[in-house]
């Protein structure tokens, strides 16, 4: 700890080793991180939007998931996979994306409705429900 200001404090690092391998895991963590493609992404809510084809938008955002978790991510199984969702679908600006919202049938994971306000030729609606199936699941639960 170098100083404290009332709650804050200002760490430092000891010294230029110590300091060398922060940055070396910092480096190494930033290169291993997900890269997006936005454009491709972008193109795909397109084509859900405006032309109904859904499937290869949810299958680039699984096979993204399936990439990045880890085992840890998979104790908290269903929630971690809405929250990997929620934030991919968060980049796009065609749809208001409302998280668990209630339907006549229960919850829904996501409700995609279309933004008609700044895009009115969007011409479909999505409800996401998500389940979560364990890396040990069978053919028969899949």
């Amino acid at each position: 700890m170098k100083r404290s200001l009332g709650r804050r404090i200002e760490m430092e690092i000891p010294n230029n080793c110590v300091k060398e391998q922060y940055w070396s895991f910092m480096r190494d963590y930033f290169n291993r991180s997900i890269h997006i493609d936005i454009i491709a992404l972008q193109d795909e809510m397109d084509r859900m939007s405006f032309d109904g084809d859904w499937k290869p938008l949810i299958q680039r955002i699984a096979t993204a998931y399936n990439e990045n978790s880890s085992i840890r991510d998979s104790i908290l199984g269903e929630h971690n996979l809405q929250g990997f969702f929620k934030a991919y679908l968060a980049l796009n600006s065609l749809y208001l994306v409302e998280p668990e919202i209630e339907l006549n049938y229960g919850f829904g994971d996501f409700l995609m409705l279309p933004d008609k306000e700044r895009y009115p030729d969007i011409a479909h609606s999505y409800i996401l429900e998500l389940k979560y199936l364990k890396p040990t699941a069978t053919d028969a639960e899949v």
